[in-house]
């Protein structure tokens, strides 16, 4: 169901914080586990990146004990994550 709260009011939007700072969280690790394994390959500005990288990792990945992911739930279809293609945030790639 669609809530609605008050301008500045962050306590009436818990939900929506707590996935906020989750989001938040796991892009600063992801940057610093890179950060700490290839340090002249990954700078700072990468952070929209992690934060995206986080953010599909969040929603297709399954995360309940029948093997669905929050875009499963969301959109009613079976999406099947390619987790073979998902690579560790901030390696070097070869071409």
């Amino acid at each position: 169901p669609l809530t609605f709260c008050g301008v500045n009011a962050h306590f009436q939007n818990g939900i929506a914080e707590k996935r906020i700072r989750d989001l938040q969280e796991r892009a600063r690790k992801q940057l610093l586990h890179a950060k700490s394994r290839w340090p002249s390959a990954v700078e700072l500005c990468l952070w929209p990146y992690a934060l995206r990288n986080a953010n599909h990792l969040m929603a297709t990945l399954p995360d309940k004990e029948d093997g669905s992911c929050p875009l499963e739930r969301f959109t009613g279809t079976d999406v099947s994550p390619r987790i073979k293609t998902n690579h560790t945030f901030g390696c070097p790639v070869y071409a």
